[in-house]
């Protein structure tokens, strides 16, 4: 077997184990005020099994043969209790991407929101104006994580062995605090991406 350069040439980059990440979407949902717009947040409620109470964005997984888009419309009419012609899609953000997660937020209008939402996703509904996030500088603080192989790793050629230095991972998070919540996380970047369009 001979390396085909035409390939290399036509290959059109993908991120590595993109395949393996688990894939969401959500919805940055605005709500036009007298002067400029709010961003509706979900405090997650109590009784799901991943980070319950943490501050989120509308959305979740994307189901097969749904679009990322498609997903976010979806998850964000099921947790605030809408119709999808409540919510007019404006365009897309950033995506946010770690090892094991891809998140695709989608920018829309809310209309006539009375403030409901699934009380067994969603343990309460707040707003935030824009403004507050283009005012704020977020705190900052980070994460440290230190790899550490199982015993199928062959220590016995690596160097040090199982003494070997492994690398500290840094990851740098921001939060902000806005009456009482807690936005960090996967949530704040994805935020600070959308703010950053200009």
């Amino acid at each position: 077997m001979s390396l085909d350069l035409e390939k290399i040439k036509d290959h059109i980059p993908r991120l590595i184990d993109e395949d393996k990440a688990h894939k969401a979407a959500v919805c940055i949902a605005l709500i036009e005020t007298a002067d400029d717009y709010d961003i509706v947040l979900e405090v997650r409620s109590g009784l799901i099994p991943r980070q319950p109470g943490d501050v989120c964005l509308p959305g979740g997984g994307v189901e097969p043969g749904e679009s990322y888009q498609e997903a976010a419309v979806r998850e964000t009419c099921e947790e605030l209790l809408i119709q999808p012609d409540q919510i007019k899609i404006i365009g897309a953000s950033d995506i946010m991407h770690n090892k094991n997660m891809l998140i695709y937020p989608y920018v829309g209008i809310l209309t006539d929101y009375e403030g409901t939402f699934n009380e067994a996703e969603v343990a309460e509904v707040f707003r935030v104006p824009v403004r507050f996030f283009e005012e704020t500088k977020p705190g900052r603080f980070v994460f440290e994580s230190t790899s550490r192989p199982d015993e199928g790793f062959p220590f016995k050629n690596n160097s040090g062995g199982r003494d070997h230095q492994w690398r500290v991972q840094k990851t740098e998070e921001f939060y902000y605090e806005y009456e009482g919540h807690i936005i960090w996380g996967l949530t704040a970047h994805i935020l600070r991406a959308f703010l950053s369009i200009r």
